[in-house]
């Protein structure tokens, strides 16, 4: 390495080893000598050996702080002009930021620290550094120059602290002495320059015209201390208008008591792009991206706001809360491109459907909001639903592909209902869950009755999430008839609840709040092994063949979990069931969302040897086109059509027609419901495979279907 006294220094002090690994890789390649020092005592001494052009220190130093060091820097002759730039990750408020301007700062670099930044910054100082080198060699000629030279070099000083994008010299009467060449492109006028302009022409301070001499600007610097401000000052130039970021630094002419206030060094920053970014970041903030709409946060500023607003006014506000019907559906089958073109198709539709005083907001993924002001909230409310059902019902076109939505919509009235916003959102989503209860595609209002059945329901379910822990969960089995052997073969598997603190709940309740929750996936599992469990009690005692069946109904929800399968396949090998014992009974609807997802899980299904048959079959509407498709052994026919197919000529001729496409496609068929021998005569005459009811046997414990499986040994075996 080169003798450090032929070149440049530069000081570079941080009590990190790997920060000054890394100014070091930055800059090694300037023609400068680096000299590192990991204290401000080491920091001191190598400033007090070597000739420094410029130090490069970290504020925050475990025994001796980046001001100290600076401090004890301007009491030495030797080291008192030298350019420090703090570094610091902790603070850059105005005030922490002046302390370092006290002690001698000339400019402060904010971690983490773009090196391009840092790069120049120090190329600056560096030519400075060769100039006041060259400044100090023609001293030694013209002596009789050295007052003028001392000045011209005190004014570098403080330029050196002041390294920006412009840079104006102000008088202490606020004219511009000085502007480097950022400054007089961004301040300049046509054919005008910046010198001798006086700096009122120049500035705005918070939209109005500047003062100097009432400014804070001159109010700190007059006093030696610096001043620095992002928020209120503009330029004005070339009739363009734009935001600063200033720091003023006082110049002072002699030195000690006898100094004097003799000008400003203002440095600006052009902050137009941060204050778009700004602009944006906060658009991004309380908008939907893909929508355009209001989102959830400006959702709950503005209901606060029209709240109060209305309270004062004596208005109504009537809040809707709407969700899309079978957004997932559309979603899943052609894609999140074509879902999210979706989503803003139906945003259009909704604006088309206010007031442009009305609010519409997106707070979800298919959830959207619309706040309405009116003198009767009931009646506007009412049209304005009536509007968005009609505008969702029309088809949508995709591509080539037309989908049907819908809406089920829940709405809030003010002050009928008289709350907070929070309450507000929430009371109107009670009331669309109630919409989509009806049937979807219709609005309900929010009542307490609602409020209420809600507050059942949550309380329901946190009790059937303790239903399994507490065992109050248990199967009961209702025997399936072979009409054509005599014969019992098979028995469906019946979920019951009957909590120790309540009465029984019916499965018409709690079956779709498991579904609803998520929870029938372990309960689902659970009657999986528990069935297979009592199967194989039953052929061990020799109650039952192995000809015969358990059947369990399989959730939707079930169905949709990626590994359902590998974990049925594991149940049936640790309780032992042969598989061709389990049968699993789907429904129509599992087919409706993605008919040949549901075939493939279907198949590997059967693949392990469980038989599959259709539940409720008839209830859907369109598992025709892919029934011949399905891997199914069974078709169910639904109660609805067997129930009164002694009197109702229809029911009797579906069943007809059901029995006769199963066979053709050679389809076992159950009929479930069988109450009454009338049913039971007509069922055999039809060529039914297998009946199920009341007419045959109710659902039983284990215990009672012992004692039944018993006495009914004949139609077993």
């Amino acid at each position: 390495m080169n003798d450090p006294k032929e070149k440049q220094c530069i000081l570079i002090v941080d009590d990190q080893q790997a920060n000054l690994l890394s100014y070091e890789a930055l800059l090694e390649d300037f023609d400068a000598h680096l000299l590192m020092a990991d204290s401000g005592h080491a920091a001191l001494a190598l400033m007090l050996k070597h000739d420094i052009a410029v130090v490069l220190m970290d504020v925050q130093m475990p025994d001796m702080d980046g001001f100290a060091v600076a401090g004890l820097m301007r009491k030495s002759r030797k080291t008192q002009s030298i350019p420090i730039i703090f570094v610091t990750a902790l603070n850059t408020e105005a005030s922490y930021v002046n302390r370092g301007y006290e002690v001698g700062a000339v400019d402060y670099l904010s971690k983490p620290i773009e090196p391009e930044i840092l790069r120049r910054k120090v190329q600056v100082f560096l030519q400075l550094d060769a100039k006041n080198r060259q400044l100090r060699d023609s001293l030694a000629v013209i002596r009789q120059s050295l007052v003028e030279v001392q000045e011209l070099r005190d004014r570098n000083d403080l330029l050196l602290r002041s390294v920006g994008e412009g840079i104006l010299g102000l008088d202490v009467d606020g004219y511009v002495i000085f502007a480097n060449p950022a400054a007089e492109a961004a301040l300049g006028h046509a054919g005008v320059g910046v010198l001798k302009r006086h700096i009122d022409q120049l500035l705005l301070s918070g939209g109005e015209d500047f003062c100097w001499l009432q400014s804070p600007l001159y109010a700190y610097c007059s006093q030696g201390k610096s001043y620095h401000d992002r928020n209120h000052y503009h330029a004005q130039a070339a009739g363009r208008v734009f935001p600063l970021e200033i720091t003023a630094t006082p110049m002072m002419s002699g030195r000690g008591e006898s100094a004097r206030f003799s000008g400003v060094v203002l440095v600006f920053r052009d902050i137009s792009d941060r204050r778009e970014a700004e602009k944006q970041l906060l658009h991004m903030a309380q908008f939907d991206a893909l929508t355009g709409l209001a989102n959830r946060n400006l959702l709950s500023k503005t209901l606060v706001q029209s709240l109060l607003a209305a309270e004062a006014s004596g208005h109504q506000l009537a809040l809707l809360f709407l969700d899309i019907d079978r957004f997932k559906a559309v979603n899943d089958t052609f894609g999140h491109d074509q879902g999210d073109r979706l989503l803003q198709m139906i945003a259009d539709r909704l604006r088309d459907c206010v007031r442009d005083t009305d609010f519409v907001a997106r707070i979800g993924g298919d959830e959207f909001t619309i706040l309405l002001e009116a003198g009767d909230a009931r009646q506007a409310s009412a049209i304005v639903a009536g509007k968005a059902i009609e505008a969702m019902s029309r088809p949508f076109y995709l591509g080539e592909h037309e989908v049907h939505a819908g809406a089920s919509i829940g709405i809030v009235l003010y002050p009928e209902r008289r709350t907070d916003a929070y309450d507000l959102l929430r009371c109107a989503d009670m009331a669309m869950y109630r919409a989509k209860e009806m049937g979807r595609n219709n609005f309900q209002y929010f009542c307490v009755q609602i409020e209420s059945e809600i507050s059942e329901t949550v309380k329901l379910e946190a009790r059937l999430r303790r239903s399994m822990e507490q065992h109050e969960l248990f199967l009961v089995y209702q025997p399936q008839y072979d009409l054509e052997h005599d014969k019992i073969c098979g028995f469906e598997a019946l979920l019951r609840w009957s909590p120790r603190d309540m009465a029984a709940v019916s499965p018409l309740r709690f079956i779709p709040l498991a579904e609803d929750t998520g929870m029938i996936v372990e309960i689902g599992d659970w009657v999986l092994r528990e069935a297979c469990r009592q199967m194989l009690r039953w052929q061990t005692q020799g109650l039952c063949s192995m000809a015969q069946t358990i059947s369990v109904n399989l959730s939707v929800r079930q169905l949709k979990e990626p590994d359902f399968v590998e974990r049925l396949a594991h149940i049936l090998a640790q309780e032992g069931l042969p598989a061709t014992c389990l049968e699993l009974e789907i429904t129509e609807s599992m087919l409706v969302e993605d008919p040949e997802v549901a075939v493939r899980i279907l198949r590997q299904i059967r693949d392990i040897g469980v038989r599959l048959s259709i539940d409720d079959f008839g209830t859907g509407y369109s598992s025709m086109a892919y029934l011949s498709q399905l891997p199914v052994q069974v078709l169910k026919i639904d109660r609805a059509f067997i129930a009164d197919i002694e009197s109702n000529d229809k029911d009797a001729a579906i069943t007809r027609g059901l029995i006769a496409l199963a066979h053709s496609l050679s389809l076992r068929v159950i009929a479930e419901g069988v109450e009454t021998q009338g049913v039971f005569e007509f069922l055999r005459a039809q060529g039914c495979d297998v009946l199920q009811g009341y007419w045959f046997s109710h659902p039983l414990t284990p215990e009672a279907m012992l004692e039944f499986l018993r006495r009914n040994a004949d139609r077993v075996h």
